[in-house]
């Protein structure tokens, strides 16, 4: 009896490990950065392809800052928490999107898109384009909004808007695609989840993928 509590405990312990130790998986662009915690639970800085522009949370703020340390944007308060977050610079780091949720891994989900300048990074206004040409109907007036990935033309960005997979949302979990061209603030394209699934499947993150299954 002793013997079997002890195998009992050990495979427990050893699968807590497992758990413990995996890997947290982007949710919406398979390509995405994460925040990553060290073992006195700070969280590391997220540096643009070039190298001049970081992105970090200290704790209270989440901010973009330039080589000197200073501030050059920040994310709203609304962010839940650092592992509900997600970055990608586009491969030239003129740009960059950043997705968070001010829940939980259901949602809501938002975006914001920052263009580069000589200023610093000035923020595109895409989730509200977005809202301005949706045609998902759902009894949950907010939709979840994620930014997928940059595209060849690197001013082209991919992006899903999906009724949060909630029980209390009708048509929960469908989602469309859009295809933005971020520097003229117009829609390229718009996809079904068919389309999305065809063309642009490994660049979706893990939600990304089951809203087109």
């Amino acid at each position: 009896m002793r013997r079997m509590l002890t195998c009992l405990i050990v495979f427990v312990l050893s699968s807590f490990e497992v758990s413990a130790g995996s890997e947290r998986q982007p949710v919406w662009s398979s390509h995405a950065q994460l925040l990553k915690v060290d073992s006195i639970g700070r969280y590391g800085k997220i540096l643009s392809p070039d190298g001049v522009l970081e992105f970090s949370f200290d704790g209270n703020n989440y901010s973009f800052k330039d080589l000197h340390g200073a501030v050059i944007a920040r994310l709203p308060d609304y962010i839940s928490a650092p592992e509900l977050v997600e970055l990608d610079w586009s491969s030239n780091s003129g740009k960059v999107f950043v997705n968070a949720s001010d829940g939980g891994a259901s949602g809501t989900w938002h975006t914001q898109v920052f263009v580069r300048s000589a200023t610093g990074l000035t923020e595109m206004l895409v989730e509200e384009l977005i809202e301005q040409v949706s045609t998902l109907e759902s009894s949950c007036k907010e939709k979840n909004v994620g930014a997928v990935g940059w595209l060849k033309n690197k001013s082209y960005l991919l992006l899903l808007e999906q009724v949060p997979a909630s029980s209390g949302c009708t048509n929960m979990g469908s989602v469309t695609g859009y295809i933005v061209d971020v520097e003229k603030m117009s829609i390229v394209d718009r996809l079904t989840a068919h389309q999305l699934k065809a063309k642009f499947r490994r660049l979706l993150g893990a939600q990304g993928r089951a809203s087109v299954e």
